[in-house]
């Protein structure tokens, strides 16, 4: 009874942690699209302001991918309690391995634009994965008395 009772509580754990990492994904997803309208303004010939907000902008995406990071690495421990309680394989594919851009270094415009797809990308395909492990543990989670 008491490993019931463990596994309820790793598996509502996770799922918790799982609709943290979520949220921070659609953060960052909104983060990365408002910079990248900047970029595109800064693009055609914005000036010093456009050019100026789109990196305010850019640097607050990527604070906002720092918290991706964490949130996923904490919904992944929570994943492996789950495994670890009952044996199970959860997989949440690699879809924490994030590249780290820093758009510090970029020379042109269109580079930026260009990472910043990049990054969106990495960001859709993130919630994606992490929705469809959160449909399986809430399934898990209704196939499972406490």
């Amino acid at each position: 009874m008491q490993e019931v009772t463990n596994y309820g509580k790793e598996l509502r754990e996770a799922i918790h942690a799982g609709e943290a990492a979520m949220q921070k994904l659609e953060n960052a997803e909104k983060y990365l699209s408002s910079a990248k309208s900047w970029g595109w303004l800064d693009v055609i010939g914005g000036g010093s302001v456009i050019s100026f907000v789109k990196h305010w902008k850019v640097n607050s995406a990527m604070e906002e991918l720092e918290e991706v990071k964490k949130a996923l690495w904490n919904f992944q421990r929570e994943l492996q309690d789950i495994n670890d309680c009952v044996g199970m394989n959860i997989e949440i594919d690699n879809f924490l391995v994030f590249a780290d851009f820093f758009f510090d270094n970029f020379l042109v415009d269109l580079m930026v634009q260009q990472k910043i797809g990049e990054m969106q990308d990495q960001v859709v395909n993130a919630r994606i994965n992490v929705n469809r492990v959160l449909k399986e543990l809430y399934r898990i989670e209704r196939g499972v008395e406490f």
